[in-house]
């Protein structure tokens, strides 16, 4: 209920302003990345205790703010939602497991620099499974990829960061504690608009950080294909 709650706070701020403007100001980019900001510190502090996840997105965010501004201070804005299925597994020197079928789904916004390119950020819910041995495992995560948007209509192209802050774990022989509170990820993707508002298309995930927390257990990272529709609800 907490996700749905922070999610739905801040669809609810941009539905307010796209009803306003169709052009997206310094200080209208200032108030939703605020918001942003807002909802997942609420989430990290209910799911993960951890300053240091909190201070990176603050930087992160006020980063976004100034490049915004430098870039476009009229840029145009989009969003809606997107889910679909992911296929991840987890590699590490001693262990590759079989990746399980499973969903996420949540919200994304593009920010329009011009006809080709946009910054998008997104938040989503992150459900993962897998095995191996008798190994099984499942993760939960609030995933927040900011990604560039390059569109060679009708064909999109993303490449950047996917950050995700750990809500729960279920796994055999190990806890919650055994794994770190974010995964830092590099993706990669391209989509299709099949309708005006309607894209299809897939992503690559690749982990960048060892998520393990276990002295034992070392250099674990995801490895996650994702297939997803995208509904673009406001915005062109």
């Amino acid at each position: 209920m907490a996700v749905i709650r922070c999610l739905a706070s801040l669809w609810r701020a941009i539905i307010q302003f796209e009803k306003k403007s169709e052009r997206l100001s310094f200080g209208m980019a200032f108030f939703l990345l605020q918001t942003l900001q807002d909802a997942i510190k609420g989430l990290i502090y209910l799911y993960i205790d951890t300053f240091t996840i909190y201070s990176f997105m603050k930087t992160s965010l006020i980063f976004i703010v100034f490049l915004l501004a430098a870039l476009s201070v009229n840029a145009q804005f989009s969003g809606g939602i997107k889910g679909g299925a992911n296929f991840a597994r987890l590699e590490s020197d001693f262990l590759t497991t079989d990746s399980e079928t499973s969903f996420y789904g949540g919200i994304f916004v593009a920010y329009d620099i011009n006809e080709r390119f946009a910054i998008q950020p997104e938040a989503y819910y992150l459900h993962q499974e897998g095995n191996e041995n008798g190994f099984d495992y499942s993760f939960d995560y609030i995933a927040v990829p900011l990604v560039l948007k390059v569109k060679f209509s009708p064909v999109n192209i993303y490449a950047g960061g996917h950050f995700g802050f750990l809500l729960n774990v279920d796994a055999t022989l190990v806890e919650k504690e055994d794994f770190k509170g974010i995964a830092v990820s590099g993706t990669l993707g391209a989509g299709v608009d099949i309708l005006p508002v309607l894209e299809a298309g897939g992503r690559y995930v690749h982990g960048l950080s060892d998520i393990s927390n276990n002295v034992y257990i070392k250099d674990v990272k995801f490895r996650m294909w994702e297939v997803y529709i995208a509904w673009r609800i406001f915005g062109k």
